[in-house]
């Protein structure tokens, strides 16, 4: 039933929007002037015994305002979260963020060592060759949907 009404919602969509917004997952959406777009996406696969991970990939905004990436979701985690790892001393430090945000013309990696997304509460075991879907929310009303490849560390 949840998959007929989302066939039904993006088929309306496209009749209504003559297939001008509508995109790849990959290569992301157009909404109003600005662009977003993702490449490179990864995850890491999670080790032996441990419920979570990193996603990591490569923001771009070809548009012409600031986008802020708000929030990931994804049926593989109980909950995806915003992060960076940032030197406090002599200490590498992970912590929790807001938002990701990514100025007009510009790309923000997100990387090991760095920003990335956090899949915490696996729902399931994820192996290198798998694929694993992120949808990427932005405060603009936004969205990309990306298929992300498992890797090994």
């Amino acid at each position: 039933m949840k998959k007929a009404l989302l066939l039904t919602a993006l088929v309306i969509f496209v009749a209504v929007s003559g297939g001008q917004a509508a995109a790849s997952p990959a290569e992301g959406n157009v909404i109003g002037r600005d662009l977003l777009s993702v490449r490179d996406a990864w995850v890491a696969e999670a080790l032996p015994g441990q419920s979570m991970t990193a996603a990591y990939l490569i923001l771009v905004n070809e548009g012409d305002v600031d986008e802020e990436l708000i929030s990931v979701e994804s049926e593989i985690a109980e909950n995806l979260e915003l992060h960076e790892m940032a030197q406090q001393g002599e200490m590498m430090r992970m912590r929790k963020v807001d938002l990701i945000m990514i100025g007009p013309g510009k790309e923000v990696a997100l990387e090991p060592g760095g920003l990335h997304i956090m899949l915490i509460g696996l729902t399931r075991e994820i192996r290198e060759g798998d694929t694993v879907e992120l949808n990427l929310l932005f405060e603009s009303g936004a969205n990309l949907t990306v298929s992300a490849p498992v890797r090994k560390r």
